[in-house]
């Protein structure tokens, strides 16, 4: 067997272009933009497009007049002034995502896609995701890392969180290749292990959800911490700034 790397990076600010280049990249931001993008997609949107400046969404806006669009987001945490929706995953209902076209922009989850433009293969992950999205990566025979995107350019223990659950699933499934897994993963697989039975505590603790404490929306973490339950992938195109959802059959790993 051929033997692939598997890493971790725990901040979007610890990867270069080249870094990723060739590789198969999985982006991470729990708290809460990849929380709300699956939400959406699992609720029937077309796609979600992610964008690095409110002036991109409105563009883009302008350009989809004959679908259906939501736009959504926040910075600093906060819903955006003009926006339908905010960052909240709860606002993502069924009626608001089915066949519609979901743009947003966020402070931390969509800059670290765009970041990711020279991988080879781009997914957004969250905890809801997190077995599917084990369970595709363990068939692929490409390196593989997995990039925590962090809060305000700190680490953040929710998606390192995350990112140790999709190690830790990857072992349960069958591989393609032998992984060589890097420190960091095997740090990340330990945060994972340790926590795994008070998810919601370590979650209520992290850097990203000092944040929400502080503009009163400590409700959104209670949609963030659920573990498993949406069988799809994310797979995210940099070209056309599109994240389209992809079933993956079969029953979640055990995590």
């Amino acid at each position: 067997m051929t033997h692939r790397l598997l890493d971790v990076a725990f901040r979007q600010e610890d990867v270069t272009p080249d870094s990723l280049a060739g590789k198969v990249v999985v982006v991470i931001d729990v708290l809460r933009f990849a929380t709300s993008a699956v939400r959406a997609l699992s609720l029937g949107a077309k796609r979600v497009e992610a964008f690095r400046s409110i002036e991109e969404v409105h563009a883009r806006a302008g350009e989809l007049a004959d679908e259906k669009v939501i736009i959504g987001g926040e910075q600093g945490g906060r819903q955006i002034s003009g926006f339908d929706l905010g960052n909240s995953p709860r606002e993502y209902t069924r009626g608001m995502c089915e066949a519609s076209v979901v743009l947003m922009v966020t402070t931390n989850g969509t800059r670290a896609l765009a970041k990711a433009a020279d991988a080879d293969e781009v997914l957004l992950a969250t905890l809801s995701n997190t077995p599917a999205t084990a369970r595709y990566l363990a068939a692929s025979q490409e390196d593989i890392i997995i990039v925590a995107a962090g809060t305000a350019g700190k680490i953040s223990g929710d998606d390192v969180f995350c990112a140790g659950a999709i190690v830790h699933c990857m072992r349960g499934a069958a591989q393609s290749v032998k992984r060589a897994h890097t420190d960091e993963a095997l740090i990340a697989e330990s945060s994972y292990l340790q926590n795994k039975n008070r998810t919601r505590e370590l979650i209520r603790a992290s850097r990203g959800a000092h944040l929400l404490y502080s503009i009163g929306l400590e409700a959104d973490i209670e949609d963030c911490v659920q573990m498993g339950g949406i069988d799809l992938i994310a797979r995210y195109d940099p070209t056309t700034r599109q994240i389209r959802a992809e079933r993956i059959p079969g029953p979640p790993n055990e995590a």
